[in-house]
């Protein structure tokens, strides 16, 4: 994060993710709840939240409210 900030003269860093693992389809919310968290902790200004359809479909409005809420609890 040192490194991006100093490359991108301190512009905001954002993430989608990441994903700590590719073996629990339907469970990418928390995988990657789990990394940006991580991210969250070394500097990232924002954090996009993944839903349980990433790569298995298109996201309905529960998935995305399942994102929101595992991303929520990420962000603390």
């Amino acid at each position: 994060m040192k490194l991006q900030r100093t490359l991108c003269h301190g512009a905001p860093f954002y993430v989608l993710g990441p994903l700590v693992t590719d073996i629990f389809p339907g469970y990418d919310h928390i995988t990657s709840c789990i990394g940006a968290t991580a991210a969250g902790y070394h500097g990232a200004s924002m954090l996009c939240y993944v839903t349980p359809k990433e790569h298995l479909g298109l996201p309905k409005k529960d998935d995305v409210k399942q994102g929101c809420i595992a991303y929520k609890i990420a962000a603390h």
